[in-house]
């Protein structure tokens, strides 16, 4: 639940919008079958925003910072849109 509750799991824009980690894409299939019921899955599991994401209907943006891979954790954060890094 720890991930869950940190920005980098789950947050919203100033505007409102939901921003989920990329993981939540990726292995959608490990917590439920269908959108709905992965913004069930999230509410279940944080309190300060269960509400909100259990009423939830607009858009998602899949994130993930690619240096919380890196060996060299001080390298400056590096984001992508819900795409692997080209190898």
């Amino acid at each position: 639940a720890a991930y869950i509750t940190h920005p980098r799991g789950v947050s919203f824009s100033e505007r409102g919008r939901l921003q989920l980690s990329s993981i939540y894409k990726w292995y959608r299939k490990d917590f439920t079958s269908d959108t709905r019921g992965l913004l069930g899955y999230l509410a279940d599991h944080h309190p300060e925003y269960a509400d909100r994401l259990r009423s939830y209907d607009g858009g998602i943006d899949y994130r993930y910072d690619w240096n919380l891979n890196r060996a060299d954790a001080t390298a400056p954060p590096v984001t992508a849109r819900s795409a692997a890094p080209s190898q």
